[in-house]
């Protein structure tokens, strides 16, 4: 239960810290792709929200702010580190396990807004416990693929590049401000 908590209260706190990139994705998400998404989804929920936001230019409000989004973010990262053992393995011991599974989305999500060094800077269990993570054979058949760019009609690609431009813009503005000023309005 501990865990499922840390979970859905790190995946709420990443999902606000990722709003400005995918405001930027939706300004190229359109309606007919909000719609085949939502037939396709397996929470249809998730792809309604942004469809309802295309529809009226409306986006859903954040269910915490930023602030409190960065501090879950940081409490998640020092209960993390209390959790390792000294040998820096996995949460369950030597094995992976669920609870190292279900963290693994929201923390690349960290590592690809570039935040991830900025909440593990002085926690070296939860850096090491990462590169276990990603050293995973598995961890790079899910997080590492490309999609299929060349069976994807032109606009689709064109959308996906515009994405991946507005990530790395993202990530030179974090690096550039430092996390806090870069999140600042």
């Amino acid at each position: 239960p501990q865990a499922v908590a840390a979970c859905g209260n790190l995946a709420t706190a990443v999902g606000v810290l990722s709003a400005p990139l995918r405001a930027k994705s939706d300004q190229y998400y359109t309606i007919p792709m909000a719609l085949r998404a939502f037939f396709k989804h397996p929470n249809p929920a998730v792809p309604l929200m942004r469809l309802v936001a295309l529809a009226t230019g409306a986006a859903p409000s954040p269910p915490v702010s930023v602030a409190t989004a960065f501090e879950r973010v940081h409490q998640f990262f020092r209960d993390l580190e209390d959790s390792l053992g000294d040998e820096y393995e996995y949460l369950g011991g030597a094995d992976v396990n669920l609870d190292d599974v279900s963290l693994a989305p929201s923390v690349a999500r960290l590592q690809s807004l570039g935040l991830l060094e900025h909440f593990t800077a002085d926690k070296p269990k939860s850096r090491a416990w990462w590169e276990l993570v990603k050293s995973r054979p598995s961890y790079a058949k899910v997080f590492e693929k490309q999609p299929p760019l060349a069976r994807l009609p032109p606009n689709i690609v064109a959308n996906y590049h515009q994405s991946e431009r507005a990530w790395a813009d993202h990530r030179a503005r974090v690096a550039r401000l430092g996390p806090v000023a870069a999140y600042a309005r």
